[in-house]
C-alpha cells in the first residue's frame, strides 16, 4: 500500500506544479486527483508529505481564485467601442 500512497503524492505533485504553471500563463488546467478505493489509510511515513501537500493545494487554490478575480474585473471593464490605430508613420 506505501507504494501506492507514494505514486498517488507524486501525482498531486505534478498537478500541483501544473495548476502553477496555468497561473504563470503556460499549460493546461490539470484534471482533479482522486484517492482511489482500497488504497488504505495514509501510512504515517507519509503524512508531513501529505500535510505539504495540502498545504500547497490550499495555496494554489487562493491564487487562482484571484487570478480568476482578476481576469474577471478585466472582462467587466468598459472598453473604448473605436479602435485604435494601428499604424502611424508620423508624416503629416
Amino acid at each position: 500500500m506505501s507504494e501506492s500512497w507514494a505514486e498517488l503524492l507524486d501525482e498531486m505533485e505534478r498537478r500541483l506544479w501544473a495548476a502553477q504553471a496555468v497561473i504563470g500563463g503556460s499549460g493546461p488546467a490539470p484534471a482533479p486527483v482522486a484517492i482511489p478505493e482500497g488504497i488504505g489509510p495514509l501510512p504515517p511515513e507519509f503524512r508531513y508529505r501529505a500535510e505539504r501537500i495540502r498545504d500547497a493545494t490550499v495555496s494554489v487554490e487562493g491564487q487562482l481564485m484571484a487570478a480568476m478575480g482578476q481576469l474577471a474585473n478585466q472582462m467587466r471593464a468598459p472598453r473604448d467601442p473605436r479602435p485604435a490605430p494601428a499604424y502611424f508613420d508620423g508624416r503629416a
